[in-house]
This record gives structure tokens, sequence and C-alpha cells, in this order.
């Protein structure tokens, strides 16, 4: 299946495309230009609108604590805790002390981001979940959905300040609750190693590819991103996005 309603020169809609893959068993994905495609079993609608459920029952969404360079020992040690490729995506230690992900995306670090997660995901789950994934999926995204946050992810999601008579972040916040929630789920994609998060650099550095890849694929691809030859990345038709940061005041 074509998803048209995602754009690789869109970030999250980019990880909105790899959380499915990830969250989809069997699932393999490839790009056509900008465009996305998913290969799955069954509907791939259903299949996704059948998991919010269980997912704000996982460990990473029970996870408690602000994300910060500061996080005490009890935090430290929940973190460990949560399933593997999750703890690495939120954080690791260092010798100067904890180091949150990059993707946190808001200066400062201290805000809770997964709290932030999981409000969505639960504000998700009320709704019509296969209408919400059929926008965020096949598009057109309306952009109705208020106070659900992109993470600085979405740049159509800004409101211009100027436009409104009041400060950016007294400006209501209005997105796409189901990409949202299948871009947090991409996450694991940039872990952090060595206390800086793999695809970061002032802002986000992702792929696109040609050639069927399923997670496991994507994984290793994203890790060896910067080891590949020329050779090789013409043969699976990778393309590199980078995304700069986008401030939040």
């Amino acid at each position: 299946m074509k998803l048209t309603g995602l754009q690789a020169d869109n970030p999250i809609a980019w990880m909105a495309a790899c959380g499915a893959l990830r969250l989809l068993q069997g699932a393999r994905l490839r790009w056509q230009g900008t465009i996305p495609e998913l290969e799955c079993n069954g509907d791939l609608i259903a299949a996704l609108a059948a998991l919010p459920a269980d997912r704000l029952k996982s460990p990473e969404f029970q996870f408690r604590h602000k994300l910060s360079a500061n996080i005490d020992d009890t935090a430290w040690q929940d973190l460990k805790r949560l399933p593997g490729e999750w703890s690495l995506a939120l954080g690791a230690q260092t010798e100067t002390g904890m180091r949150a992900s990059h993707l946190k995306i808001r200066p400062g670090g201290n805000y809770d981001m997964v709290r932030d997660a999981r409000v969505l995901l639960d504000t998700l789950s009320k709704r019509d979940l296969q209408d919400k994934l059929t926008e965020a999926l096949l598009g057109p995204w309306r952009y109705e959905d208020l106070n659900c946050v992109a993470w600085g992810w979405d740049a159509a999601a800004r409101i211009d300040a100027a436009a409104i008579g009041s400060k950016s972040e007294d400006a209501p916040k209005y997105g796409v609750l189901g990409a949202y929630w299948l871009g947090w789920e991409a996450l694991p994609l940039f872990p952090a190693v060595g206390g800086h998060t793999m695809g970061w650099s002032k802002g986000l550095c992702y792929p696109t590819w040609s050639e069927w890849l399923d997670y496991q694929d994507t994984k290793a691809l994203m890790f060896s991103l910067n080891l590949l030859g020329t050779k090789d990345r013409k043969a699976l038709g990778i393309r590199n996005w980078f995304a700069r940061y986008l401030q939040t005041d």
C-alpha cells in the first residue's frame, strides 16, 4: 500500500512510516521517491487500530521520569529496566551523568517526553482510530486535533505568532494524532550511543531507500548509514535527508 499521506521531507511523516513498519510483524517498507510503500499481511489500518490499548500498558509508556542530564538513580534504574531498544532510545548513562535522547527537541531538557506520548496515545485511543490512522497514512492531514505534541518534528503544525498576535508558545497546537503516535514508535531507530543520539546533529538525519526492507533491515541500515559505500547506496536506492532543529520560541 502506498502511504500517500506521508512525505519523506517531513521528518515526523518519515518516522510514522518507520513506526508502522516496527509495529507490524513481517512488514516491509520501501520508498518511491518521497512516498513510502508498506507491505504487510492483512488490513494495514485495522492492524494498527488494534494496538493502542496494549501499547499504553507497555513499560516504555509507563516511564514516569522527566528526561534530563540530571535524573536521579531511581530514574536511571527504571530506564535500565525498559525493553532494550526503548532504554537506548530514551537515554544513556555517561561519565558525566545521564544523557537523554536528543530527539526531545525542546531546549533545557527538563520536560516529560514520555508523559506527552502517553497523553497523545490515550487521546488517540478515544477517537475513531480507523479514521485517524487513515488520515495519517493516506492523507490528507487535516490538522484538527488540538494540543497533541509533535515534539517539534512537524514544521507544518507550527503557527506563525504574527498571525495570532501572541507568543508562539501560547498558540493552540493542532496536529495529526495518528501520525504523531506512529512517529513516536520509530524512536528506537535513533538509539543513544556514547551519550549521543545516532542520526542527530543540530537536526535529524535519515535515509529513504528504494528496495524492500523489514524493520531489522532498517535498523541495520540506520546503524551503518555512514559506513556504506557508493555501490551499496546505489544498490539500495538510498537518499539522505536532513531536517534542521525547529526552534520553539
